[in-house]
């Protein structure tokens, strides 16, 4: 099967003067003959012109678009183009189909809760969607980071984490239940923790250490023996 797909064109831009926009019209044209061939809107096309780019910029008045060859398979583009109306030669670049996904707009760091005022958005090749990066803004709202996060830059659920809601050293909230009573009282906790984790505490009372598992900011189900717990 041929990989190549030849699409023919005549399709023509002006520019008002030499270098007045010459490259990005350039590579706004190549974009929407790419995109006419991908089923795509022109602006989920980014190009990069590899061959060809001087004698774009030394445009005066037009450029022409004579034949573009696609190659899916590597996502390369080969073109012969016409300018002002006199010289044809060979355009060759890259090209790559783009989506818009959720990124940082400042640099997190561990212990940070990311917020939608960190969020902003860019477009990145859409082939990194097959790698897991985070698509949805709302998978990253109320996150923490394992690691510094640094802005602008895909994310992969890896990096994050959930928010730590109790930090080592704080004075908890604990409470045992069971079918009989309920006991509220206070620990020390004795290492950080993030929604659903299992942390150990100091009793103050009796200075043993006891398990709980963390439900939400500064708040401890306790795990361990009631006595544990009654003895504070």
């Amino acid at each position: 099967m041929n990989k190549f797909l030849t699409i023919v064109f005549a399709y023509m831009i002006s520019v008002s003067s030499a270098f007045a926009g010459a490259p990005t019209s350039a590579d706004e044209m190549f974009a929407k003959a790419i995109a006419t061939d991908q089923g795509v809107k022109p602006k989920q096309v980014r190009v990069m012109i590899i061959k060809g780019k001087k004698e774009l910029e030394s445009a005066k008045t037009s450029i022409k678009l004579l034949s573009i060859r696609i190659d899916k398979r590597f996502d390369n583009f080969y073109a012969n183009v016409r300018i002002d109306d006199s010289a044809d030669f060979e355009v060759n670049g890259k090209f790559e189909k783009v989506t818009r996904v959720p990124v940082l707009s400042r640099k997190i760091t561990r212990d940070e809760i990311i917020t939608a005022a960190d969020i902003t958005h860019m477009d990145v090749n859409e082939k990194l969607l097959a790698r897991g990066i985070i698509s949805d803004e709302k998978q990253l709202i109320g996150k923490g980071v394992a690691k510094t996060v640094f802005p602008q830059k895909a994310i992969m659920p890896s990096s994050l984490t959930a928010p730590k809601f109790i930090s080592r050293g704080a004075t908890v909230a604990t409470v045992f239940k069971n079918n009989l009573l309920t006991i509220e009282s206070t620990a020390v906790a004795l290492e950080d923790g993030a929604e659903g984790e299992t942390i150990r505490l100091k009793n103050p009372g009796s200075n043993r250490v006891i398990r709980g598992t963390v439900t939400e900011q500064n708040r401890v189900i306790i795990s361990d023996n009631i006595k544990q717990v009654a003895s504070n």
